[in-house]
């Protein structure tokens, strides 16, 4: 079995550019994978598609979501039905291009790089699970400054007996916002008091 690229290039040449839609008459529907198909439905009702498609017999499904097209009576893959729920080596094999990327960069340095060859449902449920995990890390990344911030300013009040914003923005490395945001926080749970308005005030653990 060779790879698709000859066909992709005889009709990009002839100017059609929906490419998706080619017919992979070198493969057959066998070379599709009922679990690929199974989760393509289960994202269809997850993220509010169209649910007439999803109770639909096999053959239909494909058709209606043109992953298959019809010649001389034989159904075959179309490009679009490689990518979405064909088999992972065939894949591999007959679109060597295919590549998705998941990257997590901090500044300019790479945190994480990752190249993923699956079908596309498969690779969509991947990369929501990393993105998901690292939302929460940062999360909890935010969770763990503020807890830390906030020790800090109170560490600092109990050794100095007091603290001004611009003291809290050197501290802490914040902005003007961030440490007025910080002080406030922390008189709401009264575990410091504010004396004095604007830029005069001062901040100390006693009323």
């Amino acid at each position: 079995m060779t790879s698709i690229r000859h066909e992709l290039d005889e009709i990009i040449a002839v100017g059609i550019t929906d490419t998706s839609a080619m017919q992979l008459t070198s493969l057959t529907i066998d070379h599709q994978d009922p679990l690929e198909r199974k989760r393509l439905r289960d994202a269809i009702r997850r993220y509010g598609g169209d649910s007439t498609l999803v109770d639909l017999p096999d053959d239909e499904f494909d058709g209606a979501l043109h992953l298959v097209s019809i010649v001389d009576g034989k159904r075959y893959p179309t490009l679009a039905g490689l990518l979405m729920i064909g088999h992972e080596d065939i894949l591999r094999q007959q679109v060597p291009a295919h590549e998705v990327a998941f990257q997590v960069l901090e500044g300019t340095d790479v945190r994480m790089n990752l190249f993923f060859r699956m079908p596309f449902i498969k690779v969509l449920e991947e990369i929501e699970r990393l993105f998901t995990a690292q939302v929460r890390e940062k999360e909890f990344q935010v969770g763990f400054d503020r807890i830390q911030q906030e020790q800090m300013v109170l560490s600092y009040i109990d050794k100095h007996g007091s603290i001004k914003r611009a003291d809290v923005m050197e501290l802490c490395r914040i902005s003007g916002p961030q440490a007025y945001h910080l002080l406030k926080r922390l008189k709401e749970q009264k575990k410091i008091h504010q004396k004095g308005k604007k830029r005069y005030a001062v901040y100390t653990r006693e009323a």
